[in-house]
């Protein structure tokens, strides 16, 4: 288990946690802006909420599980389960590899094709698959039409990634 990068203790002193609402509120007034009592965090640009503390930004959900469980094993991740990054519940995160954590992602946009699933540059079988796991990309096959190679994806995800897999 690696040390934790987060000052948890200086943490603990400006900031109170609750693990069954995912919320972080502040324990004292800090200039202007933070009121005794007042919600702390704000979304960055990925949807994460951040907590800054002496200029410094870190995530909430990182703050969340170093606060319950101490220090985030070397090249773990924590995982909201249900995909929504600013559900800091205890319950709603979990350790997990990049893999992991990776395959837990939001579904791409109606127009573009599924996730794992991308067009063949040549051959009668215009669909191809390919999952990624322990950074190493798999070819899961060239398929004739885009639904069966979104299956082998889903298939192989299922395999590899289990509880990991979104549910639809």
């Amino acid at each position: 288990m690696k040390t934790s990068a987060i000052p948890v203790d200086e943490l603990r002193g400006v900031i109170d946690y609750d693990p069954k609402t995912g919320i972080f509120t502040n324990k004292g007034v800090y200039g202007s802006r933070r009121k005794l009592g007042s919600v702390t965090g704000t979304p960055n640009d990925s949807g994460y909420l951040i907590i800054k503390h002496k200029a410094k930004p870190y995530r909430a959900h990182r703050i969340a599980w170093e606060f319950v469980y101490g220090a985030i094993p070397d090249g773990m991740f924590i995982d909201h389960i249900n995909g929504i990054k600013t559900d800091n519940r205890i319950a709603n995160l979990r350790l997990a590899t990049n893999s992991q954590n990776a395959i837990n992602t939001k579904c791409r946009p109606k127009r573009a094709l599924p996730k794992g699933v991308c067009f063949s540059q040549s051959g009668a079988r215009p669909f191809r698959a390919f999952i990624m796991v322990n950074k190493k990309q798999l070819y899961l096959g060239q398929f004739y039409t885009e639904a069966d190679a979104a299956k082998a994806y889903n298939d192989a995800a299922e395999t590899h990634f289990g509880e990991f897999v979104p549910k639809p």
